[in-house]
């Protein structure tokens, strides 16, 4: 009697409640005097090409600049990472720092430096934009000020 308790309880599909929460999602301002930088990637596997885009906004939420572009990639991470390191620059030669980085690739969130705040993709929507636009532009890069 025990072996046949055991079995049944082994293969007995279990029943699991799930709750769901809705959460709001929405981009939000950076400290003030900081920049924000909100970057997003989109990938064709088939074509190894990704697009690459970001925006930068003021304290206020203005828009500063932005940029995208397309790339050889292997790999969403790579071209998030693509768009992670043009954005760095741009900030670099422009002078936008102090920054916030956001990003929907928790890949590129959870690497130990710099640090990068993830965001959904519905509070990186410009962002996102931009990278789909990169995939039918020419090679050349576009800083968008």
């Amino acid at each position: 009697m025990a072996l046949a308790t055991e079995c049944k309880l082994l293969t007995q599909k279990e029943q699991l409640t799930v709750h769901s929460h809705a959460i709001k999602v929405a981009w939000h301002k950076p400290l003030l005097n900081f920049y924000k930088l909100n970057i997003d990637d989109a990938f064709k596997e088939k074509e190894n090409l990704g697009g690459l885009g970001g925006v930068f906004r003021n304290h206020i939420g203005h828009w500063i600049a932005g940029f995208q572009h397309h790339c050889p990639a292997i790999s969403p991470l790579q071209t998030e990472l693509e768009a992670l390191k043009e954005g760095l620059n741009i900030a670099l030669t422009k002078g936008f720092t102090p920054q916030i980085i956001e990003t929907d690739a928790t890949k590129v969130v959870n690497a130990p430096e710099p640090s990068i705040q993830h965001n959904f993709r519905e509070g990186n929507k410009v962002a996102h934009k931009l990278t789909k636009e990169a995939l039918n532009l020419p090679k050349e890069h576009q800083v968008l000020v």
